[in-house]
């Protein structure tokens, strides 16, 4: 996979690289009940309250895949949806 550079400094700009990190293809997400819970996922992220550890993880190299699971609101539509 090509590195790509997403801002992740501010509540919302943190899903797509969260998907990336996962390799998670946002068709994968938007094809989950016909893209409601993509547009779901937007609204959470964008009222993040964990949006600063969010950054933290998603900038640290050795992060575990699975420790978004105790701050991400959509951990669970990002399990399901990496299982397609």
């Amino acid at each position: 996979m090509n590195h790509v550079e997403i801002p992740v400094h501010r509540p919302g700009g943190s899903l797509g690289a969260m998907m990336l990190a996962l390799d998670i293809a946002p068709a994968q997400v938007a094809e989950l009940w016909h893209g409601v819970p993509l547009t779901r996922a937007i609204e959470r992220c964008l009222s993040c309250p964990s949006a600063g550890q969010c950054a933290a993880w998603l900038r640290d190299p050795h992060h575990t895949s699975d420790e978004y699971r105790g701050f991400c609101p959509n951990a669970g539509i990002l399990d399901v949806a990496s299982r397609r």
